[in-house]
């Protein structure tokens, strides 16, 4: 999931990138730490360890005081999970594949469409809500229904990806999600809708690549502005 804590500047003060709410909420690998990344990438680097040690559930509630609002999407749940071998989760993201942590002992993968996924999701999500109401009010969470992009291209000139079922199949996966979300999370502000919007595709020469799970830049300017 993206998690971002906002202040009275509105500048993004915290950023808790490329995780999964189950590694957000089952945690504290160990033994990662005596060997280098692979990636030289301080952002990705700085989320892997931000989820394999648990740093934002070391945040307190006077952390929060000053914060205008947290933003969160769950575009992070479309990846495959790992779990050592004393049962802490993580993320399979794009920057642990890039990272490669070495996990003392290994681990094993679990797959994100699996029966024990979506047991292990319902139950972080749950644990969650309750940890994140008892530090900001419901009012000040803003939950971004962001999904993968069906196609790229340039404004009017776009075409679908080759694999658009499969986006599609993971966009319901990412719905299920979010509607279970926003049911046991009352009170809170949804930013819904974004993918029929006729500025939701991948930009054909973005930066950081053509996935779709990358937009444009008028796209994120419209969701910034939307949150």
């Amino acid at each position: 999931n993206t998690l971002k804590c906002r202040g009275t500047k509105g500048e993004a003060d915290d950023y808790y990138g490329f995780s999964s709410l189950i590694g957000l909420m089952n945690g504290g690998v160990c033994g990662w730490r005596e060997k280098p990344f692979d990636s030289k990438n301080s952002f990705r680097k700085k989320a892997v360890v931000n989820e394999l040690d648990t740093r934002f559930l070391r945040r307190t509630r006077t952390e929060f005081d000053d914060r205008d609002f947290v933003i969160i999407d769950f575009m992070e749940e479309r990846h495959d999970l790992g779990v050592d071998t004393e049962g802490h989760y993580f993320t399979l993201s794009d920057a642990f594949r890039e990272c490669k942590p070495q996990i003392e002992g290994g681990y094993t993968v679990i797959n994100r469409f699996s029966q024990e996924a979506d047991r292990l999701w319902k139950d972080s999500c749950d644990r969650f809500v309750r940890w994140l109401t008892g530090m900001i009010a419901p009012e000040k969470i803003i939950l971004v229904r962001a999904k993968l992009a069906v196609s790229y291209g340039d404004g009017g000139k776009e075409q679908d990806y080759e694999v658009k079922e499969d986006i599609l199949d993971i966009n319901r996966y990412l719905d299920t999600c979010y509607d279970y979300f926003q049911a046991h999370c009352p009170g809170i502000t949804v930013i819904d809708g974004l993918e029929q919007k006729n500025w939701y595709f991948t930009q054909g020469n973005f930066p950081h690549g053509r996935y779709p799970w990358h937009l444009n830049w008028y796209a994120y300017k419209q969701i910034s502005n939307l949150a």
